[in-house]
């Protein structure tokens, strides 16, 4: 099959002869494409790099020292950027054997079809699936409809399509393992980036045992740089409740009445930490999503939320004042409340990724 301007990047730590299979199959299938291999420091398997160098269409570039999956990504894009015609649709493919020729022609013709965005090739476990892979993938998907308001079906999947428009955006990306895979996907949905999915085949080649994937120390990076995106809303509720606090003393004693100072403090409170919010996301501060409030429709979208949680956290402190005759008690029921509310709506009311 023809593909135009196709390049695909495998990166490898210690492949086995499943790597020389897939470049085999991937000539098989293709009438035409380059395949760029990193060698991650590698240090086991010279006679496997040596045999797919010695293929005509195969580019080899080579770390002296293992940095990553995330860094031999990168390297990749670099060199891609360097060649005298950068301009293709890349795939990345995993070395392991898990992704098939038919299945990089799927992903491939699919983001050559729609020219925009990432194109994930998703697998979807259904059928008996080792369970680190299992666990690691159903978790990860929790965290990332959670804090980004979007359903993937395969978050971890190794084989993903998107045009050389992207190349910089990719290598501006953080992460030099595991997690940067991830952080691309994360990176997208605040950029309005389109992720889209394609169904592939689940396989894995004797239940998986030639992956690198560390399960503890991988997934402690997974999470750890997901959740570095919560900082703003982590910080702006410590801002407010900060400012409630130091109000409440305030106006203790002065002849105000308590319930109105608890009225005043609220709005205050909520006002001032959701100016400095709006403030982290416009500079990217605390890893702030700047361009948040450069798209117009997200902007007023999110400046209306903002001002429907002034209100409505404000009103339910006082109401709960009312009921409970304890400011910090009913400041600490109503955020509680509020967060509680928005972490299920952002669970249960978000959009999935187109799945073709």
């Amino acid at each position: 099959m023809a593909l135009n301007e196709l390049i695909v990047v495998i990166p490898a730590y210690e492949p086995n002869n499943l790597m020389l299979d897939l470049i085999e199959k991937l000539n098989q299938y293709f009438e035409s494409c380059k395949i760029l291999i990193v060698n991650d420091g590698s240090t086991k398997a010279d006679h496997i790099f040596a045999k797919a160098k010695e293929v005509e269409n195969v580019i080899l570039v080579e770390h002296e020292v293992n940095k990553g999956k995330g860094e031999a990504l990168k390297t990749a894009y670099k060199h891609i950027q360097s060649m005298e015609d950068s301009h293709y649709i890349i795939v990345t493919a995993d070395a392991d054997g898990q992704h098939r020729p038919e299945d990089i022609f799927k992903v491939a013709s699919y983001y050559d079809e729609i020219k925009k965005g990432v194109v994930l090739g998703s697998r979807q476990f259904e059928n008996e699936v080792p369970f680190r892979s299992r666990f690691g993938n159903d978790t990860t998907r929790f965290l990332y409809r959670l804090i980004n308001n979007k359903i993937i079906t395969d978050n971890q999947t190794g084989l993903r399509a998107f045009g050389s428009e992207l190349l910089s955006f990719m290598i501006d990306i953080d992460g030099s393992r595991y997690e940067y895979e991830m952080n691309v996907l994360v990176e997208c949905s605040r950029q309005d980036v389109l992720i889209s999915e394609v169904k592939i085949a689940t396989v894995y080649i004797n239940n998986n045992e030639s992956s690198h994937f560390r399960p503890f120390r991988d997934f402690y990076r997974i999470c750890k740089n997901m959740f570095k995106y919560v900082l703003p809303t982590l910080i702006t509720i410590i801002i407010n409740l900060i400012i409630f606090i130091g109000m409440i003393f305030m106006f203790k004693n002065t002849s105000l009445d308590v319930k109105y100072s608890v009225l005043i403090s609220g709005i205050t409170s909520c006002c001032i930490s959701s100016i400095f919010n709006m403030t982290m996301h416009y500079f990217g501060l605390f890893y702030g999503n700047k361009y948040l409030l450069k798209l117009k429709v997200k902007r007023r979208k999110y400046l209306a939320l903002g001002a429907l949680s002034v209100v409505a956290s404000s009103l339910t402190v006082f109401a709960l004042f009312l009921l409970v005759d304890n400011a910090f008690g009913a400041k600490g029921i109503s955020d509680a409340t509020l967060i509680i509310i928005t972490l299920l709506a952002n669970y249960f009311i978000v959009p999935k990724a187109k799945l073709k």
